[in-house]
């Protein structure tokens, strides 16, 4: 089901079927439903009845698809794709991994990295004539973590398609890819959810009230799928407290220590995604461009060239893969940057 507010790009893409280009690249923010969407796209050009629409989801083909055993569906995936996300979404991606190394699940830790004998196994596939008449389509997702090998692998199957061969990649951003890739594609941007979209869908399928619904999407910063997320997973409810927690750090009335041992018992990268963008918050409020009274605290608190500062360095460790340095320590010295930070110079930093 095409989430609400993608419905207006889902009709413009289904109506154009096979005359959309051969190489799409979709790009938007994260935990707005572009796996949902694409998938649907996919769907909705291998329905061998509803030409131009939606899908059936009564023919063959759609059937094939709903099983995940449609032999024209190609999905290009990760690891970790495969292992945390919706079984009626990712299945098909097993394929490739298989294919490439002959085992899906047997690591500790699933790679987030599309790799190239993963790429090449598709292009050799895709060198075979389409099983039915409508054609093959291939989803990339997500984009962005093909290695550079992967990506020199699909260069000329991208360039030079065989007939009837739709690409469909997924990215959150165009320059996360290569220069190459995204010449061979044409672009298009899945927007954010307006509020009042997001927080309609949010109340009906959480069943609360605007206030607290609106709480938990700014916590989630705007992303409503992220939201529902973090309600059902409660990390949400300790988040909620940590604004009072940095309120105390600017006013002096905590230690490091205690703040330390109090973030670190949760989840550590939720925690810097929290801080990264409050401290976005603030700097947005030196700009007169954010009326929350927590950024208007950051601001006069830090400065407004301190809050860029810290905004960078907490994004800099998100782009990092889960465990790659030691997220506590870096967390502490966040923790002291702030102490630090607090009750020195004016609002320039």
């Amino acid at each position: 089901m095409i989430y609400p507010w993608l419905e207006r790009p889902f009709k413009r893409f289904v109506e154009r079927g096979w005359e959309l280009p051969h190489g799409v690249l979709l790009t938007g923010p994260k935990g707005i439903g572009k796996l949902v969407f694409i998938s649907d796209i996919a769907r909705s050009l291998l329905c061998t009845t509803a030409e131009n629409g939606p899908g059936c989801k009564e023919c063959q083909g759609c059937h094939l698809f709903d099983a995940g055993s449609h032999p024209d569906y190609h999905l290009l995936t990760n690891e970790w794709t495969v292992e945390t996300g919706d079984p009626a979404l990712v299945t098909p991606g097993e394929r490739y991994l298989v294919q490439a190394d002959g085992r899906t699940r047997d690591r500790t830790k699933p790679k987030r990295v599309i790799g190239v004998s993963q790429a090449r196994a598709l292009t050799e596939e895709l060198r075979s004539t389409s099983h039915y008449s409508a054609g093959k389509v291939i989803v990339i997702y997500p984009a962005d973590q093909l290695n550079v090998n992967a990506a020199n692998a699909l260069l000329k199957v991208l360039e030079e398609p065989t007939p009837n061969t739709q690409f469909l990649l997924v990215a959150e951003a165009l320059y996360a890819l290569p220069a190459t890739i995204r010449s061979r594609c044409s672009h298009f941007r899945l927007p954010m959810p307006t509020e009042d979209d997001a927080l309609a869908w949010m109340q009906e399928r959480l069943s609360l009230d605007r206030k607290e619904s609106k709480k938990l999407l700014h916590f989630a910063g705007g992303s409503p799928l992220e939201a529902c997320e973090l309600f059902e997973g409660e990390a949400w409810r300790t988040g909620t407290g940590l604004a009072a927690d940095l309120a105390a750090i600017l006013s002096g009335n905590t230690t490091p220590m205690a703040i330390s041992k109090k973030w670190s018992q949760g989840d550590v990268r939720m925690t810097v995604r929290w801080l990264q963008r409050q401290m976005l918050g603030g700097f947005r409020a030196g700009l007169g461009a954010d009326p929350v009274e927590t950024s208007r605290q950051l601001y006069e608190g830090l400065g407004r060239d301190r809050c860029l500062s810290l905004y960078e360095r907490t994004g800099a460790f998100l782009q990092w893969p889960p465990k790659a340095v030691d997220e506590v320590l870096f967390l502490e010295s966040i923790i002291l940057s702030l102490f630090e930070s607090g009750h020195v110079d004016g609002k320039q930093g």
